[in-house]
């Protein structure tokens, strides 16, 4: 049963409806059960429980092929087979997905791996999931319609720009470590809108992930949070520069072929 604090409130993941029970932020089921005890709660209605339950049940069976913990071999060995078990079809898919490819460890050597398939939209909205809850467990800060979520796998340009937005000054910063190395991350929260914040996320020590272009891969994820109104305003300035940027780009070509005339 779950704690009395959190339930008749806003749930933290939709804010629409009312919270009928405590969920994890991190599943517990990621988590070895020697690191269980505290991991954050926050309220949560039926239908967003639900619904980021079944992303758990998705990611349970994938993600623990590419973590990096100290608990990777005996998830694999133990809990996998019997998450897999209960879902044909995905311990198909996996099957009929993996490739061996290269990948550069953090040392600079470069190895031969396996990969396995993961749908990186569920993979996303689940970090999404997590990093609402984050924002409500360390600041009691509620997100609702009126405010942007965006998630963003990071490979090397996005890592700068967010290593870079991290470091910035804020009224609150974060550096926390779950579950030994299931879910690390830093934040930090904005100076004036206490719903902006910048977060920079890890899972499972470090797990790859990659595109197309197996040779672009990431191991963080990239979250800002903010009032759309702000998002919106910053999209239309940066229209308007593509624009003056296409408009300068043209006179210039148009100066060249009237100089070659």
């Amino acid at each position: 049963m779950s704690s009395k604090k959190f339930r008749n409130r806003p749930c933290v993941y939709c804010t629409a409806a009312t919270s009928t029970t405590a969920d994890h932020v991190m599943a517990r089921q990621f988590v070895a059960e020697a690191f269980r005890a505290n991991l954050p709660k926050v309220p949560a209605c039926s239908a967003c429980n639900n619904a980021k339950s079944q992303l758990e049940h998705y990611l349970a069976a994938v993600l623990p092929f590419a973590s990096r913990t100290a608990s990777a071999l005996a998830d694999l060995t133990d809990a996998v087979p019997k998450r897999l078990a209960k879902n044909a079809k995905l311990h198909r898919d996996l099957k009929a997905g993996r490739q061996r490819v290269w990948t550069r460890e953090p040392s600079g050597i470069i190895m031969p791996t396996m990969t396995i398939p993961v749908d990186g939209e569920k993979l996303n909205a689940y970090v999404g999931f997590v990093v609402r809850g984050l924002m409500w467990h360390h600041w009691q800060v509620v997100l609702d319609a009126d405010h942007f979520v965006d998630v963003m796998c990071l490979a090397s340009e996005g890592e700068r720009f967010f290593d870079g937005m991290s470091r910035m000054n804020g009224s609150h910063r974060l550096d926390e470590n779950l579950g030994d190395g299931v879910l690390s991350y830093v934040a930090v929260q904005g100076t004036d809108r206490a719903e902006i914040s910048v977060w920079v996320l890890r899972l499972f020590d470090g797990l790859k992930v990659s595109g197309n272009d197996p040779r672009e891969q990431a191991t963080r994820w990239g979250v800002m949070t903010g009032p759309r109104l702000m998002q919106e305003r910053a999209e239309r300035g940066a229209r308007a520069l593509a624009s003056l940027k296409a408009t300068a780009a043209f006179a210039r070509q148009l100066s060249r072929h009237r100089g070659q005339a």
